[in-house]
């Protein structure tokens, strides 16, 4: 029997505070049939487990400690322990009914089962006379027929369960590689080795701290060793640099943005930014946004000593509503989808209450809250934005877990969340997933161009917000894909349910 996937699949499954040998023998006995016979089998196998879990690396020490004092106890709990006893005798007892049930145990049930079951008498008596018959053509047909048929679905079983142990096999050297690193929900996803020593790293240094910051100037990000710190940011942004902002739209957003033009001709070459059938799908939404966006600041730099851009001392409001908010919902429309409502939003439905500067929602049929942002208020400082901010991100990520368990969906581990935070003119484009912790990226920042002379900085602004737009989309459409997969078991929305309750509370 296979028991070390199942032991192995209860110790990543239960918080290692409700590690227990009867909890290891209830979840086995759930999944598979045994009896006290087997008990030294499982004693092995427990104590195999228990020996990776307390010497592997990347565990927690807590856990460590719990899995050394199980494993040290192993052989007193199962020979002397009342609840075990009885345990035990129930497995027997439960055997002892079913053992006339079933003769040959098949892979997967179906009505071949059945039909081996009622036969297995007098597949036996066949057996028993092609043994005694010395001529083949003295055996009865009907006895032939049910020896065919039935070494045909023994031998169906058989090739069965030989897949499955090689299945088996495969999943047990994945477990050893997705021990360390937890989802939410504490279940173990596979992490590269750079991405373990970054979760170490921050439990044995920062572990009051509930929120990794990998932005480049966090305190955390300062105290990293450079080369593990460059190692991760290629991991994670590779993807994001070379995939989402191509040559085409550099090369046509530098081209543009360095021309020279008087304050008129800007406004002409806006105009003649005509989308053609000849452009890509990019570089005719980037035409799209500009076209859309690009206006306000034009118009604003015609002001002269009236520009409101110039003076950085400006009120929190009026240049969020007027250049930050415009850009980042067009952004967010033309290339993710995503509605982006702005002006003082509540999050209805989420843990704390919560109110953002604006918030971008996935129109969908459930409509979930993916965005974030907040812009300085006078007098606060920028790290009161970020703190609040990454506050938000961290809620908005738990309310998407816990709806999506509500309805029996599985959990879509590469689930991020994003936020805005604009202080005076510069803006911070961010995102949130989680590896054991919450973990902030910066995806890019801008400056806001104030002047006619910062026409060439609208190339960096526009990649900015095209890039983060496109993370957003990408998120987006997995978690749409993610949903049409198969919905968790009964037994697994049980445990999600304990898993989730520290979430909702």
């Amino acid at each position: 029997m296979d028991f070390e996937k199942h032991i192995v699949e209860f110790f990543q499954s239960e918080n290692y505070a409700k590690w227990s040998v009867l909890g290891a023998l209830q979840y086995l006995s759930d999944n598979v049939n045994f009896t006290s016979a087997s008990l030294n089998d499982i004693s092995d196998v427990l104590r195999k487990q228990l020996e990776v879990l307390s010497n592997h690396k990347n565990v927690l020490q807590a856990a460590k400690n719990k899995a050394i004092k199980l494993r040290d106890n192993l052989q007193d709990t199962l020979a002397n322990r009342a609840e075990i006893k009885k345990f035990l005798e129930i497995q027997d007892l439960k055997f002892a009914e079913d053992r006339y049930k079933v003769n040959v145990e098949l892979s997967v049930v179906t009505d071949k089962t059945a039909m081996v079951g009622k036969s297995s008498e007098k597949f036996a008596q066949t057996l028993n006379n092609i043994n005694n018959t010395d001529d083949p053509i003295k055996r009865d047909d009907g006895e032939n027929e049910n020896v065919e048929q039935a070494i045909s679905i023994v031998s169906q079983a058989t090739v069965n369960h030989v897949q499955e142990e090689n299945e088996n096999e495969d999943k047990d050297d994945e477990n050893e590689k997705m021990i360390c690193v937890k989802s939410i929900l504490e279940d173990s996803i596979t992490a590269s080795d750079d991405a373990k020593a970054l979760t170490d790293f921050f439990f044995n240094n920062f572990p009051r701290t509930t929120i990794m910051d990998l932005r480049p100037k966090s305190k955390f990000s300062l105290s990293l060793d450079s080369d593990l710190q460059k190692k991760v940011l290629h991991e994670i942004f590779d993807h994001i640099d070379n995939k989402y902002i191509t040559n085409e739209i550099h090369e046509y957003l530098t081209t543009f943005f360095n021309e020279d033009h008087s304050a008129r001709g800007w406004d002409d070459a806006i105009n003649n930014a005509i989308i053609s059938d000849s452009d890509s799908e990019m570089i005719a939404n980037t035409k799209k946004l500009m076209k859309e966006t690009l206006p306000k600041f034009l118009k604003a730099f015609s002001l002269a000593a009236l520009n409101p851009l110039r003076d950085i001392t400006t009120l929190e409001k009026p240049h969020l509503n007027q250049f930050v908010h415009p850009i980042i919902d067009s952004a967010l429309w033309i290339f993710a989808r995503v509605n982006y409502i702005y002006g003082e939003i509540p999050l209805k439905g989420l843990k704390t209450k919560i109110r953002a500067d604006g918030v971008g929602f996935l129109n969908d049929v459930i409509n979930y809250p993916m965005v974030c942002g907040e812009g300085a208020r006078p007098g606060a400082s920028s790290v009161d934005d970020d703190v609040k901010n990454a506050r938000s991100m961290a809620e908005l990520y738990n309310h998407i877990v816990i709806s999506e368990a509500d309805a029996r969906r599985q959990l879509f581990t590469d689930l991020r969340t994003y936020g805005i935070t604009a202080f005076k003119t510069e803006v911070s484009l961010s995102m949130m997933d989680f590896r054991s912790i919450y973990r902030l990226f910066e995806v890019d920042h801008f400056g806001l161009p104030r002047d006619w002379v910062d026409m060439p900085n609208f190339m960096w602004l526009y990649e900015a917000v095209i890039k983060w737009a496109l993370c957003i989309n990408e998120t987006r459409n997995g978690l749409v894909e993610h949903r049409k997969k198969r919905r968790v078991g009964r037994y697994s929305e049980a445990i999600y349910a304990k898993k989730l309750s520290r979430l909702r509370d």
